[in-house]
């Protein structure tokens, strides 16, 4: 992270049961939850392996997510 900041890029943090919440609809998902909705929601043959990648996958969703909302609050202010 620090280095990342050094860079000048820009660092998020978000919990996991955020992100689980996000993904799955509850904060204590498993992982094996996660690479399923992981596996709907990118319309993906079959779930992503090992299931870090899945973890991944979630994390980058949720991001996007997050940001899409804050992009239109911002418009709407």
């Amino acid at each position: 992270m620090m280095m990342a900041a050094r860079a000048g890029w820009s660092v998020n943090e978000i919990a996991p049961a955020s992100i689980k919440l996000n993904i799955a609809g509850y904060g204590r998902a498993t992982k094996q939850q996660i690479q399923y909705m992981i596996q709907k929601m990118l319309q993906l043959d079959k779930p992503p392996s090992p299931e870090d990648c899945s973890d991944a996958l979630a994390m980058a969703v949720c991001y996007l997510n997050q940001t899409r909302l804050l992009q239109r609050m911002k418009r709407q202010i």
